[in-house]
């Protein structure tokens, strides 16, 4: 029988999942590494210890399995390492999370050339993005931005080292800010404002392309001759849309992890008026439209650590349990998010957490709830956005560690006010990265044959009690943003 591997490689850990050919998880594997954030909004990782525990990770499943016909990648979006003309790095791998280009980001994105660049990128102007982030490059480290051969990703050193080439997948190029998405080319007006030109960036490529030639260092690293394809894939965020089934219109993905994100498929490309949502390519023509927010599962963890009095209270369920003993809507108390600054709908990175309506009445356990509660609001927040741009949504599939927890999802479920369906995906990224790779290879002929994979396991229907008083609730949570912005952005720049 043959089979896949899918490698994941996403913030804090990279995962290694042998699927058949069926799309049915066999064998998993999964390798951490380290985040370094030694001053105010760093967010870096050590490029080679990623490609070490990526190819550990094959390597041990191609040893596991001598069936495996190809590898296909998935990864996380938005980073960036300049490396030199031997393509060694001169930076770390400065990831999504970096907030230290925030002053570029509010620059660029206030400015004409800025809209410009959203409406041909479909990246919102952030420092998540690549291209404020060499903006921040070019200004604080002018002789690593000038002494750069090339601007890449994480993906992308990886596959220099195992084939000797600088490519990029279309999908990862659409989420860098300096990719047009409707000309499928470098765009023009971006690589100005970043001050480079097109030949400092890899070259572009469908996401399905093949390669199979490994380098002598690919060879050792591996530990393997080059008779298996390894098909470049895409981001994580759009091939968790295909690996859930969330490929029709209509359809949207939803996944809070660490962070957070719903997502939605198109067939033409758009952008927001606004610039509240992305658009990013999972096929040239197949676009994922939405938002992602970067307050998930992260600020509960972090209101545990904060409350936690033992190892007990500090365990990211027992809140979940405490919470649920709270009334809906906490008592009137509800919870700005934003601890980690916000991305979709605001884009603001100045924006911090608020605990509004708080009084002696409130307890830890009404706390507790209001966080949750803000969480899933601010994905109301990204929903209301979407289906503003993109229509309504109808179905929605839910993905990431929050499934484990039936409270967590049916509360989601009644702020949406909309059905959440649970199905069999392993790994909704991996799995999407797994479909890529069996169309590549010419397992299943159309992408839309995909949908044969899944089935749903499970459905939360929204319950009518309580629903007016998240919807008025959520009324005073969407207009608490626009008149703390100001004094966020004040507080700020403070000494």
């Amino acid at each position: 029988m043959s089979y896949l591997l899918a490698i994941d490689i996403g913030t804090t850990h990279c995962k290694a999942i042998t699927f058949d050919t069926q799309c049915k998880a066999v064998h998993s594997l999964k390798a951490t590494y380290e985040t370094i954030n030694d001053e105010p909004g760093q967010n870096e990782q050590n490029p080679d210890e990623i490609l070490q525990q990526v190819a550990t990770l094959i390597t041990q499943s191609l040893q596991a399995n001598t069936t495996i016909q190809g590898v296909c990648f998935s990864a996380a979006m938005h980073s960036i390492i300049a490396v030199n003309k031997e393509g060694k790095p001169l930076t770390n791998a400065i990831i999504w999370a970096d907030t230290r280009s925030s002053k570029q980001a509010v620059n660029l994105r206030n400015s004409d050339t800025g809209t410009i660049i959203y409406q041909k990128t479909g990246t919102p102007i952030h420092p998540m993005s690549p291209l404020c982030k060499l903006l921040w490059m070019k200004e604080v480290m002018p002789q690593i931005f000038s002494e750069a051969y090339k601007f890449i990703s994480i993906k992308e050193y990886i596959f220099y080292k195992l084939f000797g080439k600088y490519i990029i997948d279309h999908s990862i190029a659409s989420a860098t800010g300096l990719f047009d998405i409707h000309t499928l080319a470098w765009c023009n007006e971006a690589l100005e404002v970043a001050g480079i030109a097109a030949d400092k960036l890899s070259t572009p490529v469908v996401i399905t392309h093949i390669e199979k030639a490994l380098t002598s260092t690919g060879k050792q690293l591996l530990k393997a001759e080059n008779d298996i394809a390894f098909i470049i894939g895409g981001n994580d965020g759009c091939l968790a849309n295909l690996g859930c089934g969330a490929i029709h219109p209509g359809d949207a993905a939803l996944t809070i992890g660490t962070s957070g994100a719903v997502r939605t498929t198109c067939t033409t490309k758009q952008t927001d008026d606004t610039q509240r949502l992305f658009s990013y390519l999972l096929t040239d023509d197949m676009i994922i439209t939405g938002g992602a927010i970067n307050n998930g599962g992260v600020v509960l963890e972090w209101f545990g650590k904060m409350m936690a009095d033992n190892d007990k209270t500090a365990d990211f369920n027992y809140w979940l349990q405490q919470a649920a003993t709270a009334p809906a809507g906490a008592d009137k108390l509800l919870f700005l998010p934003y601890i980690l600054g916000e991305r979709a709908p605001m884009w603001d990175a100045d924006v911090k957490g608020v605990f509004f309506g708080l009084s002696s009445q409130h307890t830890q356990q009404h706390l507790a709830r209001a966080v949750i509660e803000g969480i899933c609001f601010a994905m109301r927040n990204v929903v209301a956005a979407i289906e503003d741009t993109s229509g309504n949504i109808s179905n929605l599939y839910a993905s990431g560690g929050f499934i484990q927890s039936p409270f967590w999802l049916q509360l989601l479920t009644d702020i949406l006010g909309k059905r959440i369906s649970i199905n069999n995906s392993a790994d909704a990224s991996a799995a999407g990265a797994a479909i890529i790779g069996l169309y590549a290879l010419g397992f299943i002929k159309n992408l839309n044959d995909s949908a044969q994979f899944f089935k749903t396991e499970k459905v939360y229907e929204p319950q009518e009690k309580g629903r007016r008083q998240y919807d008025a609730l959520f009324t005073i949570f969407q207009s608490l943003y626009p008149k703390l912005k100001d004094e966020f952005h004040a507080l700020s720049k403070l000494k």
